[in-house]
């Protein structure tokens, strides 16, 4: 199945949708928010961790 990312900008936020898991998660917008929303966006399970994020 192929994942659409939807990601709506503003000024402290990043909002993300994943069509695949049909999951919305808000994140802050800067580094610690950009790093977070690249591990969201590639997470495949593998770690085994929670994909929740905190404040989410």
């Amino acid at each position: 199945m192929q994942n659409v990312i939807g990601i709506d900008v503003s000024k402290a936020t990043l909002d993300a949708y994943c069509s695949g898991r049909t999951e919305h998660r808000r994140f802050g917008d800067d580094a610690a928010g950009l790093a977070a929303l690249f591990l969201w966006v590639f997470d495949d399970g593998r770690r085994g961790g929670s994909r929740q994020q905190p404040g989410a």
